[in-house]
């Protein structure tokens, strides 16, 4: 299989200086590749049919059947298309740390919509370990691409930020799902500030149940986080621990009775 840069039999001197003005990515410049792909940024690569054939399920030869001289337009930027067309050759695979995130979200879309399967699994990874950094990204880069696994762990994440901002960033039927997994929160969190049981003592509402409200706060996120609710209450009487116990079992099972966003997609 050729290089990304491997020089072929056909000689550039046969291709109109048109197509020779181009700028030319150093690495994917090979002569004997056949087709030119030039990114939104003016850069253009040239690579292999076969390697776009073997390595890309939805790059198809038909798809290409054009003269050496035709660029073929790519939405992507530049910083994109350098890495995602490493992994069209049998080569050290780059190493996606070095990377901002921009350009790791950019190169996770560009990999899903040409069905490259090396750098999908790759990017899945990293996006992974963007969890916490980035949840809304993740998030609707799960939803788009039914990373199911991915959806339900950043869901919760998500779930306390403004609904406006979520939806508006995902494709429709996914944010009518959205929607729907919200509001499940919302009425969990109307279950939770109901206390199954209540100490009649004044300690438990002073240094109990007036903290624990104000933790909440409306935040139907602080749901996903019982242990941050219950730390460091303030003093209790002896009465009062086992009507705390129950009212985290309660909010536990409250919050077991959501049903997981995969669920709604």
């Amino acid at each position: 299989m050729p290089g990304p840069a491997t020089e072929g039999s056909t000689s550039d001197s046969k291709l109109p200086e048109s197509f020779l003005q181009h700028k030319f990515s150093p690495k994917f410049n090979a002569s004997d590749a056949e087709v030119t792909f030039q990114s939104c940024d003016g850069l253009c690569y040239r690579i292999h049919r076969k390697n776009l054939e073997s390595a890309a399920a939805a790059f198809s030869a038909a798809e290409f059947v054009i003269r050496k001289e035709d660029i073929v337009p790519m939405l992507e930027h530049s910083e994109v298309l350098d890495i995602l067309f490493v992994f069209m050759y049998p080569e050290r695979q780059p190493n996606l740390r070095k990377v901002s995130f921009r350009v790791l979200a950019d190169l996770a879309e560009a990999a899903e919509k040409f069905q490259l399967y090396s750098a999908m699994y790759t990017c899945n990874t990293y996006m992974v370990l963007e969890t916490e950094r980035h949840p809304l990204d993740v998030l609707v880069y799960a939803a788009k691409h039914d990373y199911q696994d991915l959806l339900d762990k950043v869901a919760a994440l998500v779930i306390g930020q403004p609904l406006d901002t979520v939806i508006d960033r995902m494709p429709p039927e996914i944010a009518v799902a959205w929607v729907r997994y919200y509001q499940k929160w919302r009425d969990a969190y109307s279950k939770a500030i109901v206390r199954p049981t209540r100490c009649t003592c004044a300690a438990w509402s002073q240094n109990v149940v007036l903290p624990m409200l104000d933790k909440l706060g409306g935040k139907i996120e602080m749901l996903s986080k019982p242990d941050d609710l219950f730390l460091e209450m303030g003093a209790v009487n002896t009465c009062c621990p086992i009507h705390l116990k129950n009212w985290r079992d309660h909010i536990d099972t409250v919050c077991q009775d959501i049903p997981k966003f995969s669920t709604l997609v």
